[in-house]
Order: structure tokens, then sequence, then C-alpha cells
């Protein structure tokens, strides 16, 4: 009688050690947001931008130069599924914008001019951890491909006299298009307490876009307009961010 008394709560309690036993689950999902920071060269873009100092100084009008497209401040959010514990799929969305602008110099001239460029993507990649090397960061290297939404405007506003002939401007010009491209990466994990953890991450991008059709607006006046300028949007994307794991 009394094996049968203490017989359940000695199976629970073998159970219950048994249980404690198991490895801890990896956490299967992660939830990361960050920003960073682009390194675009966009030379094609910025050497126009020089080239149009240059014309407009020849022409009487000297203008301050452009800031350099391509580096600006980006949001980057990223969904990942581990399934493995070397292997994960990853769903990215990361998004920038820049605008630059350029007066006159001289204060009797009343004139000014800017550009603008934002890109928004989102990408699906395939992710592969490094074995451990500095504990407890975890490495990993990614193979992505996306689709990027990119736009670029451009103004010019002002009076100024060209070959003895006063000129108004009043000009808008915006162009878009939508490009397919490839990535690669290279992150670090690094625990931080409980469930965060700090994300690291370099990633090259393919984002070859070229010339882009849109539309401009002058003196309220619409027509159909081609960039003489093709844009590439290939550089590095580099992020840090927290990430959440459950």
């Amino acid at each position: 009688m009394r094996i049968k008394k203490y017989r359940q709560p000695v199976i629970c309690a073998a159970l219950l050690g048994a249980l404690t036993m198991l490895p801890a689950q990896e956490p299967k999902w992660s939830f990361t947001v960050g920003g960073g920071w682009t390194l675009l060269p966009m030379s094609s873009v910025n050497s126009k931008h020089r080239a149009e100092i240059e014309g407009w100084a020849e022409q009487g009008v000297p203008l301050k130069d452009f800031p350099e497209l391509g580096q600006a401040a980006m949001t980057a959010i990223r969904v990942q599924y581990r399934f493995s514990h070397n292997g994960a799929v990853t769903v990215a969305y990361s998004g920038f914008s820049q605008e630059v602008s350029s007066s006159s110099l001289d204060p009797g001239i009343i004139f000014s001019t800017s550009r603008a460029i934002s890109m928004d993507d989102f990408a699906v990649g395939i992710l592969q951890y490094f074995p451990e090397i500095i504990y407890p960061v975890e490495m990993y290297f990614e193979l992505a491909v996306g689709r990027a939404n990119v736009k670029f405007r451009g103004d010019k506003i002002g009076e100024v006299t060209l070959y003895s002939v006063p000129t108004v401007f009043d000009e808008v010009a915006r162009f878009s298009t939508a490009q397919g491209y490839a990535a690669v990466a290279l992150g670090a994990n690094l625990p931080l307490f409980g469930p965060l953890v700090l994300n690291g991450e370099v990633r090259f991008k393919s984002i070859q876009v070229g010339p882009m059709d849109g539309k401009l607006v002058q003196a309220g006046i619409e027509r159909a307009e081609r960039t003489l300028t093709s844009f590439d949007f290939s550089g590095l994307y580099i992020s840090l961010g927290l990430g959440l794991e459950f």
C-alpha cells in the first residue's frame, strides 16, 4: 500500500527531472529594428552636379558646391526564422532619403537649386551562421535578392540674367522607378540580456538603375522627361540594431 501511495509523486518528480535535463530550445524567430548609414559612390550623379556648378559659373551665376549624394542615414527592419542551428531565412526592409542644395554666392542674385534621392526596398535572403569563433557572438553570411523603389527630385527657383536676358526659373522634376537587385551581407549577433540581441551588419547591394523616367513641371506646365544621368544605388549599407528573439 505504501508503494502505491508514493508511486505517483515519485513518477512526477522523475519526469520533471528528466525535462530539466533536456537542452533548451533555440529561439526560432527574431525581429530586429535599427538604423545605419549608406556609403554609395554615385559617381555619375555627383560628377554631373559638379559640371552643373561649373556651367552656371561660366554664365555668370556663381553657386555653392553641392554636397555629395550617397551618404545618408537609413532605417533597417528584419524578420528572421531560424530553421536550424546554422541556417535561417529572412525578410528585410530598408530605406533612406537625402537632399542636397546649392544657392547663389552673389547676394544680388536670388537663385537656388536642390536635388533629392530616396529608396525603399524589400528583400528575402538565406542566412548561414558560422561556427562560434568568439563566444557568445554569432557571426553569419547572407545571400539575398530584393526589389528597390527609387526616386529622384530636382528643382530650380529664382531669377538670373543669362546672356543679358532676365530668366525666371520655377521648375520641379520628379523621377522614379523600381529595380531588382542582389545583395550579400556579413553580420553578427551579440546577446545582451533575456531575449534582447545587438545586431551589426555590413551589406553590399548591387542596384544599377540607369536613367529614370518622370515629369518636369515648368511654370505650371507639365511634360514627360527622362534623366540624362544614369543612377547607380550600389554600395555599402551599414546598420546596427536591437533584436528580440522568441
